[in-house]
């Protein structure tokens, strides 16, 4: 850990951690670069093909923006949770300096987490290409407006639904949106694609699981100009009724520290399973 960039959100409360953080990395004449969530979608401050390591305070859709930005550089991700799940995260603001210890002795492993590579072709042009940490969302604007869904594998016929979306899914995203609509919980060792219906109008729709060494597309057979597609719930985009969309893997994995490797289990049940209920 030589030059690292620090990135908050100020909408989450990060005044009790921000200090600490400092602290620690001056102690360690460790290169600091401080982002501000307020300022950054103006004036990105981080070079983030410049650092090793990017500290994040923030909460799942935090560290959802920054893996974006930073996975092709291979820089890891310290997540520091100041939101409500922080199901992504690595610590609670009162474990930063006993993880930041173990971080700068080198005891933890990097979890290496697949992203997905989202095109909207047109005239057999890539119209738009954004990357995703959870999914891809299509679906026509409003509520519960019906989509006809033709899903290709490989360019092979897979399935064809009416619903009110689709998402295509990464492990991550399997704890996320997938799971709200059905889809199967994926654990981030796992290498797989996760395709799901959003409220078919079927009893036989199912959502599918397959490997990243395939390319999914998908086509809408209604003719409207209302269609969307959505990545990670946060970048949306709009595309025409004679585009398709083609998901794949991304060619960089994001890079999670973590620090003990029975982590998920546990996590699953305390943030999802127990947090979840009454």
């Amino acid at each position: 850990m030589k030059n690292v960039g620090i990135y908050v959100n100020t909408r989450k409360t990060f005044n009790g951690a921000l200090p600490i953080i400092e602290e620690f990395l001056g102690k360690n004449n460790i290169k600091v670069t401080i982002d501000y969530s307020d300022t950054a979608e103006k004036d990105t401050l981080i070079d983030y093909s410049k650092i090793d390591t990017v500290i994040v305070l923030g909460g799942d859709g935090t560290i959802l923006s920054i893996a974006r930005m930073c996975a092709e550089y291979d820089v890891n991700i310290f997540g520091i949770n100041t939101g409500r799940l922080g199901f992504l995260t690595v610590c609670e603001v009162h474990e930063i300096v006993a993880m930041l210890e173990r971080y700068m002795a080198g005891d933890f492993y990097i979890e290496n987490r697949i992203m997905l590579d989202s095109k909207i072709i047109l005239d057999k042009k890539n119209s738009f290409k954004q990357i995703a940490l959870n999914d891809a969302f299509i679906s026509r604007k409003g509520i519960a407006r019906i989509l006809g869904i033709d899903v290709y594998i490989d360019d092979i016929p897979a399935n064809s639904f009416n619903a009110d979306g689709v998402l295509v899914s990464t492990p991550t995203g399997s704890t996320g949106y997938s799971l709200s609509a059905g889809g199967p919980i994926i654990t981030p060792e796992v290498d797989a694609i996760i395709i799901a219906p959003v409220c078919p109008h079927s009893l036989n729709t199912r959502s599918m699981v397959i490997p990243t060494t395939s390319k999914v597309t998908i086509k809408s057979r209604f003719d409207v100009d209302d269609l969307y597609l959505t990545l990670d719930g946060q970048i949306q985009c709009n595309f025409s009724y004679d585009s398709e969309i083609n998901v794949s893997v991304y060619e960089h994995k994001s890079k999670f520290i973590r620090f003990d490797r029975d982590y998920f289990y546990p996590r699953l049940k305390d943030k999802l399973i127990d947090w979840s209920m009454p």
